[in-house]
């Protein structure tokens, strides 16, 4: 495959190869990345005939890692960074691989042997650095080229080994390929499906263009943009994402422009292929089958309109270089007679990566006819037309393929069964009118031994989602046929009304009526409420699909999927839509500002300025950074970056005053900060104290001193300090601004200016894009909602502190392992809520046991990044939030539940600020009883990166000089140990005993304990 990649870089050198959100690379561009990474990866160890895990987006990116992984002579396998890690962590043990290409900020995977971790400016750095030689290695075509891993009928994956051979012979046949140098395709598939490498390397190979879209779905008006600005005109598409499209196609027109649609994975539906047929008679659309064991296709066939007149349509002939035998005890079976599929030739699998068992298992060593093959056991059913074409007919088992995923019933009721403890249960598919299975059902026999509401619940602890019932039903005994078989149809008929006929909107106006009727037209009868998610109604991501594309038809506004599938009930569709139709307005004139002069601070902005100004101490708030170094530090070339940073972003260099309401005066601030250093006294303690001291000490924000670096040099360590002001600075900036330190940094020291991957947002933009996305204001339920929800609380009760304790204010922490984490997360996942939510849950209990409070309230920080600009700004975007709380009186789970229920109301509720909040309960701002005296934040931001050429660097969190309030609770995942965290408090020792603080810690664990004892 190199080979064949060189020979279109040779072609055609400045032809565009990759096209991704926001930017293109050439064949050349994309050859000199993948020798310079390949490059990288042999001087990490990787080998000829290694396998190499890659957990990257779909972006550029990762095809460059591909590609440098088989130049290195290496195979690839493609981890998805949204699975779990426990789930990647098993993958990674079953591969075996010898290295990883990852994000240098998501270092998560274990099992590999090296780490390459990428920084976001990977690829310039490797554009513009000096060519790698490129390495050609010769490579056999049954060399191995990707591990794909199965999507596993028993939620444990198995690797299946694909060749150059197998792929080629799909997508580089000369003369028998559908691509070439006009294609351009979008590659939206999972990266770890070989649908992937069809819609990468079918471009890549015969000299197109890869469009890598961001979303994995691809709705009507998506299709249509990547026709329309990217010039795509070949598909992949699965069986249910083309029947969607087909169905949400009425007036679209989305497939227009398209000359190639190849779909599979799932029975054809010949309904919806009539009406693509006669809507797009031009279009050539192939159907294709075959398992991952036999890379990409076995066979395919061009359908026709005389093929979707019946019910069947072919699966076609095989592909190049592919044996497809119907065998029948060993006997090849005549034409029309039906028996099981068997697969060899070219494209087979070597195996199972790391798993004899598993493959001897499916793979065997057959003479038929005098010919001795290598085999695969599909378990399919099929038979011959007299015309040669291949028909499918089911499967041999009881395999079926839910939203994608091979799904063997009898598995999950083994799985079912266990969890009722032994009780006898059936699962069924549940068919939808397409044709295609979108669900599973249980139906239990007998008398329940346990709760069956509770059943999906603890099977997710377990299986993947996908494997796990929607339907859960009691039934008294198995029905069976006349010829005394499970009578299946007598089963589904106990579904309520049928999982699929038409559902009555619920009651509603205006945009809630409409998203309504959506619900209703895509659930049917399992459409239940305004209130319930998606998924827990029975819905599918494939009709998540559906609403979204109906809710772009109606409002004429785009809704993201994966916005949508956090926030899926009609009502919280219903609030991202109107967002979106706020944002989508202009702003108003009185909302202009200059990019110069006084700027207005945004309302989370100026909540920031108001807490600086009232609070006992103004250091109490300082954003500090402690990065112990080993190695050589040059303090020329990080004062030079600190003056590009200083420049770059605003925040760092304004004034914060006030004029008629909080402003930022851009020309006002002071220079960028001078790196103080302090030559190592020879007394540890003093330098320490000097080097906190310096740290900790309070800013003069209306001066326009905003932060300031600190470097202590030792015998073994040097200390870069970095502290800022929170009126420009929070937790999610630390990240942005490493970054960009690391990058000016090396530019210093190599004598170039710093390039920067974008402008730095300014705060005139900012202004205007929250203008555009503020809507219209705060209504009068939600000031109600305030005032009833804030009735009831009362001020913590801390014991009096009659002297401060010796020991000041130094932070209580207590560890949490990972155990503990995972079981919480687990407990989130149960009760459908955040792992957030169940630490909250669980500190707010701890200080009602300790303080003895009933009704009280807490501080916790919510972050205002949801806009582009906003996601990308150094600066105060975290405002905080009052969420009340009351002391349990049941169990943990029941805490967590009703924590979850407040914080959804809470959040709901945010537009109105923390101020406004505070003058509507009736308390003063600066009273010691406003709102709350507690604090509580999981500190789960991107974890900041510092690299420095030559040095070892490791991050360390000393506290900031007082408490941002009463008591201060912060949970911080470990820097070196995965999966742990700590609770760290802080409070202030005026107002809070030490003791008490202990108590709290104490509480917490105790919780976190039962919650593990639980899980």
């Amino acid at each position: 495959m190199p080979d064949l990649f060189r020979r279109r870089v040779a072609q055609a050198p400045d032809r565009t190869a990759l096209i991704d959100a926001h930017r293109q690379v050439t064949y050349e561009e994309l050859d000199r990345v993948s020798d310079a990474w390949a490059d990288q990866l042999i001087h990490l160890g990787v080998r000829q005939g290694d396998f190499v895990a890659l957990s990257l987006p779909r972006r550029i990116e990762l095809v460059a890692a591909m590609l440098g992984v088989l130049k290195a002579g290496a195979a690839y396998s493609a981890l998805d960074p949204a699975w779990p890690v426990d789930h990647v962590t098993r993958l990674t043990t079953r591969l075996a691989p010898s290295a990883i290409v990852t994000w240098a900020d998501t270092l998560t995977v274990c099992g590999a042997g090296a780490v390459l971790a990428l920084r976001e400016d990977a690829l310039s750095t490797a554009l513009a650095g000096p060519a790698a030689t490129p390495r050609y290695i010769q490579l056999a075509d049954d060399h191995p080229f990707c591990v794909f891993f199965t999507s596993g009928t028993t939620g444990e994956p198995k690797g299946s080994i694909s060749t150059h051979r197998a792929l080629a012979r799909v997508v580089a046949q000369e003369g028998r390929t559908w691509f070439g140098q006009d294609t351009v395709i979008p590659a939206a598939a999972p990266a770890a499906w070989d649908a992937f490498a069809l819609e990468l390397w079918g471009a890549l190979l015969n000299g197109g263009t890869s469009v890598l879209c961001e979303s994995s779905y691809l709705l009507p008006d998506t299709l249509r943009t990547l026709v329309e600005r990217r010039g795509v005109n070949s598909l992949w598409l699965t069986s249910s994402l083309f029947n969607l499209l087909v169905d949400e196609d009425e007036t679209k027109d989305c497939f227009r422009g398209i000359h190639l649609v190849l779909t599979g994975g799932e029975r054809m539906s010949s309904t919806h292929a009539r009406a693509f047929l006669a809507r797009y008679p031009e279009i050539r659309l192939i159907n294709g089958y075959g398992p991952v064991e036999s890379t990409v296709f076995a066979t395919t066939h061009a359908v026709t309109a005389e093929d979707v007149q019946g019910g069947d349509v072919p699966i076609g002939r095989p592909v190049a270089d592919t044996d497809v035998l119907v065998l029948k005890d060993g006997t090849p079976c005549e034409p029309g007679e039906v028996g099981e599929i068997y697969l060899g030739g070219g494209g087979l699998s070597l195996g199972y990566a790391n798993n004899p068992e598993a493959t001897s298992n499916a793979f065997l060593e057959a003479r038929i006819d005098g010919v001795s093959y290598r085999l695969y056991r599909t378990g399919d059913l099929g038979w011959w037309s007299t015309t040669g074409n291949l028909h499918y007919a089911g499967r041999a088992d009881r395999q079926v393929k839910i939203r994608g995923h091979r799904v063997e019933p009898a598995l999950v009721e083994q799985a079912v069964s266990n969890a009722l403890g032994g009780q006898n249960c059936h699962v069924l598919p549940v068919p939808a009118p397409d044709g295609s299975y979108g669900a599973l059902a249980a139906f239990v026999v007998g008398e329940p031994r346990t709760c069956l509401e509770a059943l999906p619940h603890v099977l997710t602890k377990t299986m993947p989602h996908h494997l796990v019932p929607q339907h859960v039903i009691a039934v008294d005994q198995t029905p069976l046929t006349a010829n005394g078989k499970l009578d299946q149809k007598a089963l589904l008929d106990l579904l309520p009304a049928t999982a699929w006929t038409k559902s009555e909107p619920m009651p509603g106006q205006g945009t809630a009526g409409g998203i309504s009727e959506i619900f209703a037209e895509v659930l049917g009868e399992r459409f239940r409420s305004n209130d319930h998610p998606l998924f827990s109604m029975g819905g599918t991501s494939l009709e998540a699909v559906r609403i979204c594309a109906r809710i772009h038809a109606l409002f004429g506004t785009a809704v993201p999927v994966g916005l949508f599938l956090q926030h899926s009930s009609v009502k919280q569709a219903c609030a991202l839509v109107e967002n979106a139709l706020a944002e989508e307005l202009p702003g108003s004139s009185e909302s202009t500002v200059k990019p110069s002069g006084p700027v207005p601070l945004v309302p989370v902005q100026a909540e920031a300025w108001l807490e600086g100004m009232v609070a006992p101490d103004p250091a109490s708030g300082n954003c500090l950074m402690d990065w112990h170094i080993s190695g050589s530090i040059d303090v020329t070339a990080l004062q030079a970056a600190l003056r590009d940073l200083h420049q770059r972003h605003e925040p760092l260099r304004c004034a914060y005053t006030f004029l008629d309401q909080p402003v930022a005066e851009i020309e006002a601030g002071a220079p960028a900060p001078e790196v103080q250093v302090r030559s190592a006294s020879g007394q540890p303690d003093k330098d320490n104290e000097w080097f906190l001291d310096l740290l900790r000490r309070p800013f003069d924000i209306e001066a326009g001193e905003v932060w300031r670096v600190a470097v202590l040099p030792g015998p073994n360590i040097t200390r870069l300090g970095i502290s800022v002001d929170h009126t420009a600075f929070d937790g999610w900036s630390e990240a942005l601004l490493m970054d960009d330190l690391t990058i000016a940094y090396r530019a210093r020291r190599a004598g170039r200016v710093p390039v920067f991957a974008h402008p730095a947002p300014t705060f005139a933009a900012l202004w205007q894009e929250h203008n555009q996305s503020a809507g219209g204001g705060v209504g009068d339920s939600c000031r109600a909602f305030w005032r009833g929800a804030l009735q009831n609380v009362q001020a913590l009760d801390f014991p009096a502190v009659s002297v401060p304790d010796a020991a000041g204010p130094e932070p209580v922490e207590t560890l949490i392992q990972r155990p503990a984490v995972e079981a919480c997360g687990r407990l989130a996942d149960r009760q459908g809520v955040t792992l957030f939510t169940v630490m909250l849950a669980l500190y707010s209990e701890a200080v009602a046991r300790v303080t003895a409070s009933q009704d009280f309230a807490v501080g916790i920080p919510v972050a205002h990044r949801g806009t582009a600009l906003s996601a990308v700004a150094v600066g105060c975007l975290t405002g905080t939030v009052c969420v009340p709380v009351s002391r349990s009186q049941g169990s943990v789970a029941e805490a967590v539940a009703r924590t979850g229920h407040t914080l959804r109301q809470v959040l709901s509720h945010s537009e109105l600020s923390l101020p406004e909040v505070t003058q509507l309960s009736g308390h003063r701002r600066g009273d010691r009883s406003a709102l709350f005296q507690t604090v509580f934040a999981l500190q789960d931001n991107r974890r900041p990166v510092l690299e420095l050429d030559g040095c070892a660097v490791e991050l360390h969190r000393p506290t900031a000089r007082g408490a941002v309030a009463e008591l201060a609770a912060e949970v911080w995942p470990s820097p070196n140990r995965a999966g742990e965290a700590t609770l760290r408090l802080t409070y202030d020792p005026t107002a809070v005993p030490r003791n008490t603080v202990l108590d709290i810690a104490a509480a917490f664990d105790a919780l976190v304990n039962e919650v593990t004892e639980h899980a």
